[in-house]
């Protein structure tokens, strides 16, 4: 299995790079893969 992890680093919110991410991480996981996004802003991971 595929693993990725997605980083995003936007200070602003709602972050138009941190959506597009966020779409991203849903499409390939949709795929088959395992995914994490680590959101530099709020210093924490999520997964999805």
């Amino acid at each position: 299995m595929t693993k990725i992890v997605g980083i995003g680093g936007s200070l602003r919110t709602a972050s138009y790079s941190m959506m597009a991410l966020e779409l991203a991480a849903e499409r390939v996981q949709a795929l088959g893969a395992d995914i994490q996004i680590l959101d530099l802003k709020n210093d924490e991971a999520t997964l999805l």
